[in-house]
C-alpha cells in the first residue's frame, strides 16, 4: 500500500498490487482479471509500465464486512497453548476498530487506514467473540486494533455486553491503550477488569519528554506516572513498551527511559530496535538524509542510529535494561499464573524440577562410564 511501484519494480513476480483496504478490491479483482483498468484500489503492469488506478473507498460501516473464517485455517495449530505476552493458554486475535488518530513519526498505519478510526458495533464485536469461544475453545483474546479506548462510549458499552452476556467469565482478554492521562481513570479500569481484561498494553515508547516530541508522540511523561500508579492501585497488569535506537536517541534520553520502567513497576516489559516503516514520517526524514550521504537508501533494523555509539550502548542495555527486564518479566509470569492458573504453574514446576534432576543424573552417569571406557 504505501510502496505499490516499488513493489513491483523489485519483484518481478508481482503482477497486481491491493491498496488499503482489500476486501471489496479483492472480489473485484478476480471476477474482472480482463479488465483491470475498470476499477478502484490497484496497481499493475501493463506491457513495461506500472498503471495505479485511483484509491478505492474506505468501507465506513466495518460491520458490513463478513466475519473472519477461522474455519478455513488450522486453529488447533493457530490456537494450541502457549506462554505469550505473559501469559499461558489458547490465544486468538481480533480486530473491533481500523485506523488511530495518533500520527506518531515512527508509525505508518495512518497511511494505510486514512482518515478517522471506523469501529464495529459492540453487537458484531460480541457476535464474533462468542463464536470463537463455542468453535476453538479460546482462554486469551487479543484485541489488536491500535487503541481499543479511542471511542470510550463504544468501548464501555462493549464491556457493558460482555459483562450483561457472561462472556467474561467464558474468556479473558488483552488490549492496547494510548497512555493518556484524559482517556483513562479508575471507573473506567474497573469496568474493563471487571469485563474479563486481564491485561493493558501500553506504548509508552520513551521516558524521556524530549525524546516524545522528536516522535510527535503527543504525550506527556508526567501523565505516564499517573497512569502507572493508577493501574497499579487497580490490580491491573500492563505491559508497557518501549523502542530503543530511535534517531537522535541520547544517553540522558535512554537514562530517563530506564527510570521509567522502573519506576512504573510494569508487570512486563518489551523494548524493540526502531525500525525505519516506509510511509512513516520518521523513514521520510532518514530517506532524505541518507540519500544525499550515501546516494542510496537502505536502513535495517539493526542499524544504530542514535547518539549513542555501539560500544555505549551495549554497556548500558547489558548492564541496567536487560537485568532489569528480565527480573520484571519473570517475576509477573510467575505472579500471574499463581493466581490464575495454579495448576499450570505446578505442572510446570514439576516438569522444570523433573528436568533438572535427570539432566543432573545424565551427566553423572556420563562421567562414570566415560571413566569406565578409559580405566579399560
Amino acid at each position: 500500500t504505501i510502496e505499490p511501484d516499488e513493489s513491483l519494480r523489485i519483484c518481478k513476480a508481482i503482477d497486481i498490487v491491493v491498496r488499503g483496504e482489500g476486501e471489496r478490491t479483492i472480489v473485484n479483482l478476480v471476477n474482472n482479471l480482463d479488465k483491470l483498468s475498470d476499477f478502484k484500489g490497484i496497481t499493475f503492469r501493463e506491457g513495461e509500465n506500472i498503471i495505479s488506478n485511483e484509491d478505492v473507498e474506505q468501507i465506513s460501516n466495518l460491520d458490513d464486512i463478513p466475519m473472519p473464517r477461522r474455519d478455513l485455517l488450522d486453529m488447533d495449530f493457530y490456537c494450541k497453548p502457549m506462554i505469550a505476552r505473559g501469559l499461558y493458554g489458547r490465544f486468538t486475535t481480533i480486530f473491533t476498530s481500523r485506523g488511530c488518530y495518533g500520527r506518531c513519526n515512527f508509525c505508518a498505519g495512518y497511511k494505510v487506514f486514512t482518515g478517522c478510526v471506523r469501529y464495529h458495533s459492540p453487537e458484531r464485536v460480541l457476535s464474533e467473540i462468542e463464536e470463537i469461544i463455542s468453535r476453538y475453545k479460546v482462554d486469551y483474546l487479543y484485541f489488536a486494533e491500535d487503541e481499543f479506548l479511542s471511542n470510550r462510549k463504544r468501548a464501555e458499552e462493549l464491556c457493558a455486553l460482555l459483562i450483561k452476556k457472561n462472556i467474561n467469565k467464558k474468556i479473558k482478554w488483552i488490549a492496547q491503550i494510548r497512555p493518556e492521562k484524559n482517556r483513562v481513570n479508575k471507573e473506567l479500569v474497573k469496568l474493563v477488569q471487571r469485563a474479563g481484561c486481564v491485561q493493558l498494553e501500553i506504548g509508552f515508547e520513551s521516558g524521556s519528554q524530549e525524546e516524545l516530541d522528536r516522535m510527535n508522540k503527543r504525550a506527556k511523561v508526567e501523565d505516564y506516572y499517573y497512569i502507572t500508579r493508577l493501574l497499579r492501585e487497580a490490580g491491573m497488569c500492563f505491559q508497557a513498551n518501549f523502542i530503543l535506537r530511535y534517531p537522535g536517541q541520547t544517553m540522558e534520553d535512554l537514562a530517563k527511559t530506564i527510570s521509567l520502567i522502573k519506576d512504573s513497576r510494569a508487570s512486563l516489559v518489551q523494548a524493540n530496535a526502531f525500525w525505519a516503516l516506509p510511509g512513516s514520517r520518521a523513514y521520510e526524514e532518514l530517506e532524505e538524509k541518507y540519500t544525499k550521504l550515501r546516494g542510496i537508501f537502505n536502513i535495517g533494523a539493526d542499524e544504530n542510529l542514535s547518539a549513542i555509539s555501539d560500544e555505549e550502548y551495549s554497556k548500558v542495555i547489558n548492564a541496567a535494561y536487560n537485568p532489569l527486564k528480565s527480573r520484571v518479566n519473570k517475576k509477573d509470569i510467575i505472579l500471574f499464573h499463581f493466581f490464575h492458573k495454579p495448576l499450570f504453574l505446578f505442572d510446570f514446576s514439576v516438569r522444570y524440577i523433573l528436568t533438572r534432576v535427570l539432566r543432573a543424573l545424565i551427566v553423572v552417569i556420563r562421567k562414570k562410564y566415560f571413566f569406565l571406557e578409559v580405566w579399560q
